[in-house]
């Protein structure tokens, strides 16, 4: 039996003991993490430091980027940043690598290939 297996058995015991004293415990059924950030979201663009340029922006910007995928317009929140990855180019190709970059982060999902191990399990070490 696995560690997360005992203790899941340990947690509906408990739950048992608790519902036999008239205690309910309140369900709380957590998809994600209180700090998770879905993939291709506005939270997602935000955190690549991508800004997306919507018809009447007045922002001035050096470089812009649209999506042959979906079409929309990103800029960078900071396109200075961008030329420290690539010291020894133009900086306004260094700015438009880079946000090529994020945009195609942001908008392809990552996979798991098939021949992928299976996910570390932790086991015990000392008995």
């Amino acid at each position: 039996m696995s560690k997360i297996d005992e203790l899941t058995e340990k947690v509906e015991q408990l739950e048992r003991i608790l519902a036999q004293r008239g205690i309910k415990a309140p369900v709380v059924q957590a998809e994600h993490g209180p700090d998770y950030i879905a993939h291709g979201s506005e939270k997602h663009a935000a955190f690549l430091g991508l800004v997306e340029v919507k018809e009447g922006d007045k922002t001035i910007t050096l470089t812009t980027f649209a999506s042959p995928r979906t079409g929309r317009i990103f800029r960078l929140e900071d396109e200075l940043g961008a030329v420290a990855n690539y010291p020894g180019i133009d900086p306004e190709k260094a700015m438009k690598l880079v946000l090529q970059q994020k945009v195609n982060e942001l908008e392809i999902a990552p996979t798991v290939p098939a021949d992928a191990p299976p996910p570390f399990e932790p086991g015990i070490i000392y008995p």
